[in-house]
């Protein structure tokens, strides 16, 4: 089992946790359906329609740049729950890109062939924590406290206190399902899932307290599973998401941070398709500039800076949506 070396103070026991295995992904598809998801295998099996966000379906794996057709997006808007679609394709002359999409890729990744700030970060962090596979029950036990400070960085109402348990619940014993902890003594001070079907894998979520942060709990995480991944388990690639694109969030300091740590930053479009009774109320101008003043005047609301920024992709008035990229480097070297 992979466990970093460096010490991060006595506490818990180290659990023996073998790496999850992974499977195909016809066999992700029907374990999310025995749990009673709303999803979807299309293109001949090599495409899975999994819900993202609140109402939204998004396609796995990340990487496919394939369009949809009409056809195939009203069958899938008519899954119950579903409100838009989301997937990425490559931008072209007419339809410039609007997101990054960051994808590691290195088969030799490590530390050393990472920039000098970079493994100046993960030595802080490994001279403090102990990172390591968790087992389920560590996650449902330990893991609220950084869940809940994270929705509070985000601008999320604080979860329920079962909302980990449920999460866990749903991946214990799961084979493509794996968490790794930066432990200090017995205190989870930050965790992360990660998915794996096929020859890639995904980082899901990578919850963290808000004061070990300077001590850089996520970075070494990212880094040990990294790893693990490339190095170890000889998968292709893994992905950890596409910028964001609700208004008013600190992308480029998460750019950053992505790119630092090893990540391929790929212009993409990504394109929602909103289900035609909500079309209405995102497609035109005149509704992108009201969103946008709303958001502007709350916030604190996460989900309404996401709309704001959906309508302002799907109206066209966002007209310079990756103008932060060129916005001067921040200072924010630990992650979010």
């Amino acid at each position: 089992m992979a466990v970093s070396e460096q010490a991060g103070g006595a506490g818990l026991p180290h659990p023996d946790v073998p790496p999850a295995p992974g499977g195909t992904l016809a066999q992700y598809a029907d374990r999310l359906k025995s749990q009673g998801v709303a999803c979807a295998l299309t293109a001949g099996g090599s495409q899975l329609w999994i819900p993202g966000a609140r109402g939204e379906l998004m396609r796995l794996p990340m990487t496919c740049s394939e369009t949809v057709e009409p056809a195939a997006a009203r069958d899938l808007l008519r899954l119950p729950g579903v409100w838009v679609l989301s997937y990425l394709v490559v931008p072209g002359p007419a339809e410039r890109a609007n997101c990054f999409l960051y994808v590691c890729r290195d088969a030799e990744y490590h530390m050393d062939r990472l920039r000098k700030n970079a493994r100046k970060v993960l030595k802080r962090g490994f001279r403090n924590f102990v990172v390591r596979r968790c087992t389920w029950d560590e996650i449902a036990e330990k893991g609220y406290a950084a869940k809940a400070e994270t929705d509070e960085r985000h601008g999320y109402p604080p979860p329920p206190r079962e909302s980990v348990p449920a999460f866990v619940g749903v991946r214990r014993h799961s084979p493509f399902h794996e968490a790794w902890g930066a432990w200090r003594g017995d205190d989870l001070a930050a965790w992360i899932t990660l998915v794996k079907v096929d020859h890639w894998a995904e980082f899901e979520v990578a919850p963290s307290r808000t004061a070990a942060m300077p001590l850089a709990p996520n970075n070494i995480l990212r880094y040990e599973c990294l790893r693990s991944l490339l190095v170890d388990e000889k998968r292709s690639e893994v992905v950890t998401g596409v910028s964001a694109v609700r208004l008013g969030s600190d992308q480029r300091s998460m750019h950053e941070y992505n790119t630092r740590i090893g990540f391929e930053a790929i212009p993409m479009r990504r394109v929602f398709v909103p289900h035609p009774l909500l079309a209405p109320f995102l497609r035109p101008r005149l509704a992108y500039g009201m969103l946008r003043r709303l958001s502007a005047a709350r916030p604190a609301s996460a989900l309404l800076a996401k709309v704001a920024g959906m309508a302002g992709i799907l109206s066209g008035g966002m007209e310079e949506p990756l103008a932060w990229a060129d916005a001067p480097p921040t200072s924010d070297e630990n992650g979010d």
